[in-house]
């Protein structure tokens, strides 16, 4: 299981998170994740290392105030016409919160790698 200076050096854009938060929400990521690391066949601490930057991300965005989901943004522009949407129009029905955050998007990635199912060599 990662510690907090390993952490830290891969986001150093965290250095200012607690011992106390960091094990705050890796209890969290743990829930999220489970104990066994077996179970993704090496890249357990990776994603876990991207769930907890996606966690502590938005704890910080809300604490300044923001309640608002971190959604991606799109636009449309047209001539002299910019129109603005605050949810992506790929996620617009199907909004997943780790897609919020560019970590949590990564966090999906691993997951995704580790969990895709049986995989067949055909001859």
């Amino acid at each position: 299981m990662i510690t907090i200076n390993t952490w830290k050096i891969r986001f150093p854009e965290f250095k200012d998170v607690t011992q106390e938060v960091f094990n705050l929400f890796q209890g969290d990521a743990v829930l999220e994740m489970g104990d066994d690391d077996a179970r993704w066949i090496g890249f357990y601490d990776l994603a876990m290392s991207y769930l907890l930057a996606h966690l502590v991300y938005l704890s910080q965005v809300t604490a300044e105030g923001d309640a608002n989901p971190a959604t991606p943004l799109r636009s449309t522009e047209v001539d002299d016409v910019i129109v603005g949407y605050a949810v992506s129009k790929t996620i617009e029905n199907s909004f997943d919160m780790y897609l919020a955050t560019a970590y949590g998007q990564k966090y999906i990635y691993y997951r995704r790698l580790a969990f895709a199912g049986p995989r067949v060599a055909f001859s």
